[in-house]
């Protein structure tokens, strides 16, 4: 059989074999039905498989190694990738440096004959494209870093082919605010949903959000104004990040959702000393010991807003802590929530959504499009400096977009459309009786589909758990 009748044959299988040397999922999910190829690979599978023997060599852990080279950000995305070449290649990270040590020049064969299949692979437009080529490329770059940092090849030598395919920029999909609403709708806890409302108002990144702490807003104004600088944004305001800030005026419905998170998790501090002082004291501790012990679950206003749901063992420490959220567990809600409402919205899509908003509303003029980003301030919008300080300025611009980014101030939108059509039809000549019954009309039909979107996400959900049982006990 020819190399390249090999690579066909292998990838053919890539989306029906599973390997049992890396826990990789079966070739369909059984929740999605999502084809294995394109399936976000359990975080506890790449896990297994960063610790495994298959990944350590004369006592290293060669994957350890490359990441320790990669931002903290790119981990995960680079671990699957990594996963993903062994699986195609049917070798283990191991098994690859070891030939690239022993005969680096047939490894280089190997991976040249791939790099060619898999770009004459997309030339054809005949075949079925199981696979992308923005995820043909993660697994390319993924498995070229991991070689290079463990000293098999040098930068640039391996999938020159494959780096050179001319990728098209992917179009994000824009969520609506009927959409982010849905998404607020099915989150099922109190934080959930004030991390919806959060992002909706202030679109921060991922890791951005977990830095957020209680003592940057003053929930007792009537408009609190978060600002955060440049060292707690992307690139901790060193380089051309340095002199960005955040700057956000806070909705009305967050403020709300803030300050009863603000209780419960006040609540949930002082339980969860109490209960950890009475087990200290059982296992013998004396009191002062133990209050000493416990003093991280003091209440304090310097923690993160959001905070995992978790009460778990430090062992070093050797009491129970509450963590703050992780990046990846935000991820995680966002995948569940996707699941469930059907809606391919992200975290980072909350960006997008605020930028258009702003720019429709207020101008792409506007300071808010750098503030609401956090981006340096170019052009035009330069001039404004720290605009920030100016609340009565701030304010005034906030409240023309705030209906659009508050997910509770809908009943003010839909007054105002009834009022628009009302005028628009009496200007028309139309009789007042007849102005009122279609603008009232307008309005109604706009409750009717939300309550419509409502019944069919609970008969949605209804259906779910009834075939999960089912899968469960009835087999």
């Amino acid at each position: 059989m020819s190399e390249e009748k090999k690579w066909e044959e292998i990838l053919s299988q890539y989306a029906k074999e599973q390997t049992k040397r890396f826990s990789i999922p079966s070739k369909k999910c059984p929740i999605c039905g999502e084809a294995l190829i394109n399936h976000r690979i359990p975080f506890g599978a790449v896990q297994r498989f960063i610790n495994s023997k298959h990944s350590q060599l004369y006592g290293e852990n060669l994957v350890l190694k490359y990441f320790s080279t990669l931002l903290p950000s790119s981990v995960e995305m680079s671990s699957r990738g990594l996963l993903r070449a062994c699986w195609i290649l049917h070798m283990t990270p191991k098994e690859l440096v070891e030939l690239g040590t022993n005969n680096k020049q047939e490894l280089k064969k190997k991976l040249d004959s791939l790099d060619l299949y898999l770009a004459n692979y997309f030339k054809n437009p005949s075949i079925p494209h199981v696979i992308s080529k923005h995820a043909v490329k993660n697994i390319c770059r993924s498995l070229a870093g991991f070689l290079r940092v463990n000293g098999v090849v040098q930068r640039g030598e391996l999938f020159p082919r494959v780096f050179s395919m001319n990728i098209p920029k992917q179009k994000n999909y824009l969520p609506t605010k009927t959409d982010i609403k849905k998404l607020y709708f099915h989150a099922k806890t109190l934080r959930d949903k004030a991390l919806i409302q959060f992002l909706a108002n202030c679109p921060l990144r991922k890791r951005e959000i977990t830095r957020v702490k209680w003592s940057d807003i003053n929930l007792e104004e009537e408009y609190p104004i978060l600002v955060i600088e440049d060292k707690r944004l992307k690139g901790a305001g060193k380089g051309k990040y340095s002199g960005c800030t955040f700057a956000m005026v806070i909705s009305q419905n967050l403020k709300k959702l803030l300050k009863k998170l603000k209780e419960v998790e006040k609540a949930r501090f002082k339980k969860c000393r109490r209960m950890e002082i009475e087990r200290l004291l059982q296992e013998g501790y004396p009191l002062n010991e133990a209050e000493e012990k416990t003093k991280h679950l003091t209440w304090s206003d310097d923690l993160p807003i959001f905070l995992s749901s978790d009460f778990v063992m430090d062992k070093r420490k050797g009491v129970r802590v509450i963590k703050k959220l992780e990046q990846r567990s935000i991820g995680y809600l966002f995948n569940e929530l996707q699941k469930i409402s059907g809606l391919p919205i992200s975290c980072h899509l909350f960006r997008n959504y605020v930028e258009t908003i702003i720019t429709k509303k207020l101008g792409q003029a506007n300071p808010l499009v750098d503030l609401a980003l956090a981006h340096k301030p170019t052009g035009v919008r330069s001039k404004y400096q720290q605009v920030w300080k100016d609340r009565e300025q701030m304010i005034k611009w906030f409240e023309k977009i705030e209906p659009y980014l508050d997910l509770e101030l809908e009943p003010k939108k839909k007054v105002e459309i009834a009022l628009k059509k009302f005028k628009e039809l009496k200007a028309k000549g139309v009789s007042e009786e007849e102005a009122f019954t279609k603008a009232f009309e307008t309005v109604q039909q706009m409750f009717l589909k939300e309550m419509t979107e409502v019944k069919n996400a609970l008969l949605k959900e209804i259906e779910e758990a009834r075939e999960e049982y089912e899968r469960r006990y009835l087999k």
